[in-house]
């Protein structure tokens, strides 16, 4: 039905009948009118009519019509008195001019799906903070420097190596228990000046050499980290930490505490080392003993034979050299001489006894051992010193370095010495040429040196040849 066209004035909006549609006069062609419509219920609603680009009527309702009204919010619904609806058509023809919003309703629709997406994106970005915000809650208790730790001890393990023990202990003493907020930290979040601050808590304690140890092995497993997704060696797991840098790499390398120490020990302060060794608990004593016994092998080597590894028909045990870049352990057979021979056999009686695959154990674990043995040696170093058996302290490395001098002066060559040892067997020849098992020579050398310390326990002078030189090259010691 067609808008008639006359000024509204209350007393016509009042008498309008439903179904019909009223209008003001057009105030110019192009500007838009007020219009009121009555609903088939009665209610009698406001719109704004214009024409909009593309030459379609639109009607944009304004408000309700309500005689008395009240300012509203300018909402289709608002209760407008006649007043108001012509100020709001007013504004809207102001619009309506405006190039941007000639077709009022399709521009409000348009800022209207703008505001929606604006908010949709605002949520997915709130959204996405959150997800950010639980990835790195989950990295810091997932990827904490502790279980970047704890992932490079495992890689050690499971590749053999004899230091994995030693790094475990220390991770756990110097890190994990000292600095507890840091271990719990992401890994690569920690910085080379928190590192330093671990290493200066050491070295004021005097404990420069384990200080030495730390930063070594926390270098090694930041730097194992950062090449894991491209060391098909490397643990699968390292490659979720996302380093960048290697926080141990600009601190001070403490080069000063890794120099080669010189310590040996006299006769008399070897047959004081094992008179205190025989003091000890059964396998620790046993451990001590055997080490010396097999010319000074490395404890933690030692520590790791399995009663398999045992052949007491053969008089062999065999070792596994981890040590160093090796990927596999090599394979480090020693004869076992009479003394050796009886200690092995009492640890393989224990460790059936025991329900043990392990030939050295305490209540069938291994890391109980691994753990007492340095403290072993040390309180004995500490035992003796106050005895005023030893003229300085000592360390277990410095039993090997005094075994292979007692070596040397017997006339045991340094190849022999190595085999006995197992060190500086890297090279191309002993890699790859020299298949010689050398047993037989081991065999003798081992059964002089049992005699050589038994001739020292008793406190008795050597024989005139303990054993003959076996390589012409025989060397004194300087």
């Amino acid at each position: 039905m067609t808008a008639e066209r006359t000024k509204l004035t209350d007393a016509e909006i009042k008498g309008a009948k439903p179904g019909r549609w009223l209008s003001d006069a057009d105030n110019g062609r192009g500007q838009g009118v007020l219009s009121l419509r009555v609903t088939p219920n009665g209610t009698k609603r406001f719109y704004f009519r214009y024409t909009a680009p593309d030459g379609s009527r639109v009607r944009l309702p304004i408000g309700v019509y309500n005689q008395v009204g009240r300012w509203g919010n300018d909402t289709t619904d608002s209760p407008l008195t006649l007043a108001k609806a012509r100020l709001v058509v007013t504004a809207l023809r102001s619009e309506h001019q405006r190039p941007e919003s000639r077709d009022i309703r399709a521009f409000r629709q348009a800022q209207e799906d703008a505001k929606r997406e604006a908010e949709a994106e605002a949520a997915r970005a709130k959204e996405e903070e959150a997800a950010r915000l639980t990835r790195e809650r989950e990295a810091a208790e997932k990827y904490t420097l502790r279980k970047l730790l704890e992932a490079y001890v495992a890689h050690l393990k499971s590749a053999g190596k004899v230091s994995a023990d030693n790094a475990a202990g220390i991770f756990g003493r110097n890190v994990y228990r000292d600095f507890p907020d840091l271990a719990a930290r992401p890994a690569s979040s920690i910085t080379a000046k928190e590192v330093v601050a671990m290493l200066r808590k050491l070295t004021e304690q005097g404990k420069g050499r384990t200080a030495a140890k730390l930063r070594s092995y926390l270098h090694a497993a930041y730097a194992l980290t950062l090449r894991a997704e491209l060391d098909p060696d490397a643990p699968a797991d390292l490659v979720r930490f996302n380093l960048t840098a290697n926080p141990v790499a600009p601190t001070g390398t403490l080069a000063r505490y890794n120099q080669a120490r010189d310590r040996t020990l006299t006769e008399a302060e070897l047959r004081a080392y094992w008179t205190a060794a025989l003091t000890l608990p059964e396998v620790i004593s046993s451990a001590l003993r055997l080490a010396l016994l097999l010319g000074g092998q490395r404890p933690a080597q030692l520590l790791r034979v399995e009663v398999s590894d045992v052949d007491l028909d053969a008089r062999t045990i065999t070792l596994r050299d981890g040590k160093g870049a090796r990927k596999q352990p090599r394979i480090h057979v020693l004869p076992l001489a009479a003394d050796a021979h009886a200690i092995v056999s009492a640890l393989v009686t224990r460790a059936a006894a025991l329900q043990s695959s392990l030939l050295f154990t305490l209540h069938g674990k291994r890391g109980a051992v691994v753990e007492t043995l340095s403290s072993a040696v040390h309180g004995i170093s500490v035992g003796m010193l106050e005895a005023k058996t030893a003229a300085a302290p000592f360390q277990m490395r410095d039993i090997r370095r005094t075994c292979e001098t007692m070596l040397a002066a017997m006339g045991i060559s340094s190849d022999i010495r190595a085999q006995i040892q197992s060190h500086g067997l890297g090279g191309i020849q002993a890699k790859h040429y020299d298949r010689h098992s050398y047993a037989t020579e081991k065999a003798n050398v081992l059964a002089a040196w049992e005699e050589r310390l038994r001739a020292i326990v008793k406190n008795e002078k050597p024989k005139a040849a303990n054993v003959v030189p076996l390589r012409q090259e025989a060397e004194q010691v300087a």
